[in-house]
């Protein structure tokens, strides 16, 4: 629920942001830097607060510089953001989830995470939530939990942003 609450008050940042013009400034600030701007705003891309923010600022940059550029620069940033997450959240969710399948109330739910099928679905789950507007960093734990290696990490992410950014372009 807080999750929720928390989109719903960055779309509303995001839109009031605009309509006031700091989003303007921000972005103009964020020009100057040019491709590093680009880069930061990929950063903060995955982030629940800023996604809608962030999103706004690349509907802009879209307008008046190479897409594929801004697709690649911004894509890596978005890595490095998810990145960060991924180390923060690995160990600590695949903790939490082991303490409750643990629990004696939960033998039936402990045998599913056993399985086979999960092992594979888990990666899948993980990628799909990082690719829809939900907050990354859901997607990214379940990624931590399905014990996806680094590399194989950095290139889903990468090109998950990819994508991502070049829906946002055609729409600017």
């Amino acid at each position: 629920m807080w999750d929720m609450a928390l989109v719903v008050i960055s779309v509303g940042a995001a839109l009031w942001l605009n309509s006031s013009g700091l989003n303007g400034k921000f972005i103009s600030m964020l020009a100057g830097y040019k491709w590093f701007g680009i880069f930061i705003a990929g950063i903060f891309l995955p982030l629940v607060f800023t996604a809608a923010p962030v999103t706004v600022f690349f509907l802009e940059i879209f307008k008046n510089t190479p897409v594929l550029p801004v697709v690649l620069i911004g894509s890596v940033g978005a890595f490095f953001g998810d990145f960060v997450i991924f180390r923060f959240a690995k160990n600590r969710v695949a903790e939490d989830l082991n303490y409750i399948i643990n629990l004696k109330k939960h033998q039936r739910l402990a045998h599913i995470f056993h399985l086979k099928l999960f092992r594979y679905m888990t990666p899948l789950l993980g990628a799909i939530i990082i690719a829809t507007p939900l907050p990354d960093e859901f997607g990214v734990a379940i990624l931590g939990l399905a014990k996806i290696t680094g590399a194989r990490f950095a290139v889903l992410t990468f090109l998950i942003h990819a994508a991502a950014l070049m829906f946002i372009s055609l729409f600017s």
